[in-house]
């Protein structure tokens, strides 16, 4: 599917989207239009509601006239300044970095920032210039709930953010302690109950506090979550994110990669053709025949699609490789597994449609809110049998990968810097990669050149997100003609000797996880999340002289 917006540009229209096109994320993306269409469903009902007198304005004393204050205008002036040194900064930078670790990263463009906060500052300057009188006056203005949503829509945002964070971090608190602030502003780590929790609190205290029958509202908001559920949901299965079903054994992927009908056989056959994959599903579930699975077919006047689905370059990088597919997000689910956010997407629509239909009827304050209570539950279930079964042990990847196309990305900067850096104006430079080996080929004049070509290739990968450790130097530079050659091999995948130093690390921690050996990877298992929480900040603080990733995280 598309993880993110070039995915979608590059399929639908073909070509080389926009480097920036990779900061859009399609679950971001669903999560705000379900946001965006929260408000207008809400501002609708309320409407209605305050129609029919079910609602009324609340009275507030506001200042209107006074000029902009300093503390107005330093606030517009930060927004404008943070928005500018991200947003700006994602156009101007590379297409290869990645984009979470961009946005969480303290790079940007100070220039960016500057202008739009300088932009945001002087826009909100002139506007309250324009509406200044010669002297402030308190007045007293109605406020109808519906003028509200806006404010409920961003508690909302807020509140379920800070509450998914809090309570993520009081249940591992042991993980907390060791990095508070890292915790803190990781962009996972995330507890639904806590944000609901949070989020509802800070709606009801916001709408007691302005007089909001607390009822009515509740029932308002009935439908609004429905579908806002509905179209996040979207966003899980457009990005593929992990929420899917078990596999489907009567439909497989043929050489053209078209999903068919499939004998009994077929299943079997399509882990035995992929290896890895299914040893990495064997060690999830304990072995191949504890994989939990089902035979369905459905009807045959549908599409395929919906019964089975190889969700590809899913966000989530999981599954086996796409033929002919380089870089991140090439892999596929194969065998197939059911599109279960697919069915919650049309089992919600479906609930809205039916809520929205009773809103009109329904005479008792509460009565909606309660009738979308008894049908949540059933509508965000999965149905037994497609269920995927979530009984096997927490576990996680420790890989050393580095990405082709971001290596090739760094090589490419480099050129162009050297050819435009005067001490290398006369000097022959060759910069050869074998994406295949993952193997560079340096030429220079001397090995003073070559040490300062050395720097700036590591320097550039470094900022497309590939560790210095990631470049083997060993290999000393050796005179080619009138000219120096160095070959610089770049790790990818560990090898056996490295999995085994790591192995023994966990082993000799005394934690409670086991570590186990993947091919060039190393899985770890364990009862508790803290548990592989542990190992990760072990490794960490441990110089293994690796760059390793911890991938994966399933609990």
């Amino acid at each position: 599917m598309y993880p993110n917006l070039y995915f979608f540009l590059k399929d639908v229209f073909g070509g080389e989207p926009w480097g920036f096109t990779r900061y859009v994320n399609s679950f971001g993306f669903f999560v705000a239009l379900a946001f965006v269409a929260s408000g207008v469903i809400l501002t609708r009902e309320l409407r209605r509601k305050e129609g029919e007198g079910l609602l009324k304005a609340g009275e507030e004393t506001v200042t209107v006239g006074a000029p902009a204050s300093p503390l107005n205008l330093l606030g517009n002036f930060l927004f404008g300044f943070i928005v500018g040194y991200k947003i700006i900064g994602a156009f101007l930078n590379d297409a290869g970095v990645n984009p979470q670790e961009y946005i969480f990263s303290s790079d940007g463009s100070w220039v960016g920032g500057i202008l739009l906060g300088g932009l945001f500052t002087a826009l909100k300057y002139f506007e309250l210039k324009k509406q200044a009188l010669p002297k402030p006056e308190q007045r007293k203005v109605k406020v109808w709930p519906h003028e509200r949503v806006g404010d409920i829509i961003i508690l909302g945002a807020i509140g379920g953010f800070l509450g998914a964070k809090i309570f993520d971090n009081l249940e591992n608190w042991d993980r907390f302690i060791q990095a508070p602030l890292a915790n803190l502003l990781a962009p996972s780590g995330l507890t639904f109950y806590g944000g609901l929790i949070v989020a509802a609190a800070a709606i009801l205290r916001f709408a007691y506090k302005k007089g909001i029958n607390l009822w009515h509202l509740l029932d308002a908001t009935a439908p609004v979550l429905m579908i806002a559920y509905a179209i996040g949901r979207i966003g899980c299965h457009v990005s593929g994110d992990g929420d899917w079903g078990i596999f489907n054994t009567a439909y497989m992927l043929d050489n053209e990669g078209t999903i068919v009908a499939a004998d009994d056989s077929a299943y079997l056959r399509t882990l035995a053709a992929h290896p890895e994959y299914a040893r990495q599903l064997a060690a999830e579930y304990g072995s191949i025949e504890a994989i939990p699975h089902t035979r369905f077919e459905g009807l045959s006047f549908l599409p395929n699609w919906l019964w089975a689905y190889n969700y590809p370059h899913n966000v989530n990088e999981v599954g086996t490789s796409i033929p002919g597919c380089e870089g991140p997000f090439c892999m596929q689910l194969d065998p197939l597994v059911f599109p279960t956010p697919l069915y919650e997407i049309i089992a919600c629509t479906l609930l809205f449609m039916v809520l929205w239909a009773l809103r009109k009827r329904m005479r008792v304050p509460g009565q909606l809110f309660g009738i979308y209570m008894v049908l949540n539950g059933p509508s965000a279930a999965k149905p037994s049998t497609l269920k995927t079964d979530t009984t096997h042990m927490p576990s996680f990847d420790i890989v050393s990968k580095v990405d082709a196309q971001l290596l090739d990305n760094a090589v490419n900067v480099t050129r162009k810097e050297i050819t435009n850096r005067f001490d290398f104006k006369d000097s022959p430079v060759e910069i050869n990669l074998d994406k295949k080996e993952f193997k560079l080929s340096l030429t220079t004049s001397d090995e003073m050149k070559m040490g300062q070509l050395i720097d700036v290739l590591i320097n550039r990968a470094n900022k497309q997100g590939i560790s210095p450790e990631a470049f083997d130097l060993s290999k000393e530079p050796y005179p080619s003609g009138k000219t120096v050659r160095q070959e610089v091999s770049v790790r990818n995948g560990l090898k056996q000797e490295d999995a085994k130093k790591i192995v023994k690390l966990v082993k000799d921690s005394g934690l409670k996880v086991q570590a186990q050996i993947m091919d060039d990877m190393v899985r770890v298992t364990g009862k508790k999340i803290d548990d592989l929480q542990e190992v990760i900040s072990l490794c960490r603080g441990t110089d293994l002289g690796l760059p390793l990733q911890y991938e994966n995280m399933r609990s």
